[in-house]
């Protein structure tokens, strides 16, 4: 049977669902570039006059793709959505990433579908330090990650697993090069797999960068 596939029209996300992650001084920093044709949030962000539009869509597409879910609407949704998100922390927009998109729709999801099990799988080159620190002592996001360590921005390391209630719900994988397919899907089956199968959440929601 051929794939049924879906291209919905959503809203972008409200200010107050980027602010059950960010605080608002970085919403209105982000929010200011609006009006401008480019701003350097730092060395590596830089922003156009839509860039704030496009991330408060971006976490829009997530929230509205988990909704979708939820309802039963679909068995799973795909956000190609930009700009990136997984470095972008509480505070602080970093490495190309205005608003974390993932971690603001995990949050979402929480507080208003009372979903209390979320993994998020993170795979990029780099690690997604933002949102291991939005989840980083919360017991309801299991966040595992694999990148290449050390390497931009320097966090991810083996060591760190979490903190307070949240321990043991932070699972890094850091990588040298040269690895390839192979390598990949074994810590999927080997460990990310099973990690998931363990947890057996009544509600799951599996989000991936």
């Amino acid at each position: 049977m051929a794939a049924q596939l879906v291209y919905p029209s959503f809203p972008k996300a409200s200010v107050s669902s980027i602010q059950l992650n960010h605080n608002p001084e970085l919403v209105r920093t982000v929010a200011a570039t609006a009006s401008r044709v480019a701003t350097f949030l730092d060395a590596d962000t830089r922003t156009s006059s839509d860039s704030y539009e496009a991330a408060l869509m971006a976490a829009g597409a997530a929230i509205d793709g988990i909704k979708r879910l939820e309802r039963g609407e679909i068995d799973n949704g795909f956000c190609l959505v930009r700009p990136p998100g997984h470095h972008a922390e509480s505070n602080r927009a970093m490495g190309f990433c205005l608003f974390n998109t993932l971690a603001v729709a995990t949050k979402w999801a929480i507080r208003h579908l009372g979903l209390h099990r979320i993994m998020i799988v993170d795979w990029d080159l780099h690690h997604g330090n933002g949102t291991q620190k939005s989840f980083y002592r919360n017991e309801k996001v299991l966040y595992c990650s694999y990148h290449q360590f050390p390497f931009y921005p320097g966090t991810g390391a083996l060591a760190e697993s979490g903190k307070g209630r949240g321990w043991g719900d932070t699972v890094n994988i850091p990588l040298s090069t040269g690895h390839g397919d192979l390598e990949f899907a074994r810590i999927f089956n080997d460990i990310f797999i099973p990690l998931a199968n363990l947890s057996s959440p009544a509600h799951p929601c599996f989000l991936r960068f």
